[in-house]
C-alpha cells in the first residue's frame, strides 16, 4: 500500500507497485474533465527500476497555459487532491493525495507544459536512466541524508533537492 510519512522519512527499495500506482493515478487524472490537454509523466524515483524512494509517487502535469494550470489546480483539489501552498510557486503547484490513515501517496507537480520545471523532471529522470552509476549514487546519497536527516523531512528534501539542482547544472 503506498503513503509515505510528512514527518519521517523512510525509504523502501524499488516495487513494480509504483508503476501500478502510477498508472491508476495517470488514469483518474485523465478522467477528469479539464477542457484542455493534459501531458501526464511519472517522475520520481519511484519512476526507476532499482531505486529506492518514499512510498509515494510523483506525478508531473504540464498544462499548456498559465490560465489553464489554476483551472487544473482547482479541479484536481475538487477531486481530492490537496494543495500546498508554502511548496508551490507562480508557475509550479504541487498537490498531494492522502491516504485514509493521513499518509502521503501521490505528489503531483502542475506546471506549463514544456516549461524550465517540466523540462528539468523530465532531464532529470533521463539521467538516472541513463547510467546504473548516477542511480547507484544517488541512491546513496538519498540513504546518507535519511540517516542524517529522519525526522526532519524538510531539511531531507532540501538536501535532496540540492542534489538534484547540482546535476541538472551539469546537464
Amino acid at each position: 500500500m503506498l503513503g509515505a510519512s510528512k514527518k519521517e522519512v523512510i525509504l523502501y527499495r524499488y516495487t513494480p507497485e509504483w508503476i501500478k500506482g502510477f498508472d491508476k493515478e495517470k488514469k483518474l487524472i485523465e478522467s477528469i474533465k479539464f477542457g484542455f490537454p493534459v501531458f501526464i509523466e511519472h517522475i520520481g524515483a519511484t519512476a526507476l527500476v532499482n531505486s529506492i524512494s518514499q512510498n509515494c509517487i510523483d506525478l508531473l502535469v504540464g498544462i499548456n497555459s498559465f490560465l489553464d494550470i489554476i483551472t487544473a489546480r482547482d479541479k484536481l483539489m475538487y477531486n481530492g487532491y490537496y494543495y500546498i501552498a508554502k511548496k508551490s510557486s507562480l508557475f509550479h503547484y504541487v498537490l498531494i493525495k492522502k491516504t485514509k490513515n493521513d499518509l502521503v501517496s501521490h505528489v503531483i507537480h502542475l506546471v506549463i507544459y514544456n516549461s524550465t520545471d517540466w523540462n528539468n523532471a523530465i532531464n532529470f529522470k533521463r539521467y538516472l536512466q541513463s547510467s546504473y552509476h548516477y542511480l547507484d549514487a544517488y541512491n546513496t546519497f538519498k540513504k546518507e541524508i535519511a540517516s542524517k536527516y529522519k525526522d526532519q523531512i524538510d531539511k531531507y528534501n532540501k538536501e535532496k533537492h540540492s542534489y538534484i539542482n547540482r546535476i541538472l547544472t551539469r546537464l
